[in-house]
């Protein structure tokens, strides 16, 4: 492999991964039945996911927990399975403790205004019990990682997030060549991706797709952003936590 195919690589085996999943999407679009078409989709992404993240992160579905309280079914949960043990492993559903938490996935096959407010609402809940735990917050380098998902879209998007008042998605992701990201120094969206800039036949025999550019740039946020979330493990023990909890327990 000469030295410039090499440094493509990257990109190239991206591109590939990509367009696997957008042909499984493409599919499950044609599927008559709304709600099989959101978990279809949901399970694809899952599947990608548990293939290409390092192995320290379990994906699930399920809830997450504090002492405040237990937030409402997520679609996809990543957490540090390798140093956090699962409160609850059911057949479809875990319940981690926040303490694992690394990022939560919100999936849809079509974003709208509707669903973005939706959405940002249902995270806002579980930030919410991030926030109203100091000892959380302590042990944390920074919040967990909120994400939307979405196959297509429906509207102004750029326009729909801006206009949130609490803006809780970190990455906003659409397959059809969309990907937002917020800046949180200045509450702001901004679109990673220009028109016409980043598209286009190749001088290598393929054409690369404003939509395949999306996609890689979103996986390479999403690793580089789950790298920079920690929590110290020393803070959460679980003789600790199960000694909490018993004294709520009342006996006859």
């Amino acid at each position: 492999m000469d030295r410039e195919r090499s440094k493509r690589l990257y990109v190239e085996l991206l591109r590939g991964n990509f367009e696997k999943i957008l042909s499984e999407l493409d599919l499950v679009y044609r599927l008559t039945h709304s709600g099989e078409k959101g978990k279809e989709a949901e399970e694809i992404l899952k599947n990608f996911l548990k293939e290409y993240l390092p192995k320290k992160y379990e994906v699930t579905t399920g809830f997450v927990h504090t002492d405040m309280g237990t937030s409402n079914q997520s679609d996809i949960l990543l957490y540090d399975s390798s140093n956090y043990a699962p409160l609850y492993s059911g057949y479809a559903n875990k319940i981690i403790h926040m303490s694992s938490l690394r990022a939560v996935i919100e999936c849809t096959m079509k974003v709208n205004k509707k669903k973005i407010e939706e959405d940002n609402k249902k995270i806002e809940n579980l930030k919410a019990l991030f926030k109203k735990d100091i000892e959380i917050q302590e042990s944390f380098s920074r919040e967990p990682l909120a994400i939307l998902f979405a196959y297509k879209s429906e509207g102004n998007i750029l326009k729909n997030l801006s206009s949130l008042k609490d803006k809780n998605f970190d990455i906003v992701f659409c397959a059809d060549g969309q990907l937002y990201i917020l800046n949180h120094d200045t509450d702001e969206y901004t679109n990673n991706l220009v028109d016409n800039l980043t598209a286009g036949e190749t001088l290598h025999g393929y054409t690369f797709t404003k939509q395949q550019h999306a996609f890689s740039f979103f996986y390479s946020y999403l690793i580089d952003y789950l790298n920079e979330i920690t929590s110290e493990i020393n803070k959460y023990k679980m003789v600790y936590e199960y000694s909490k909890s018993s004294i709520y327990i009342d006996y006859k």
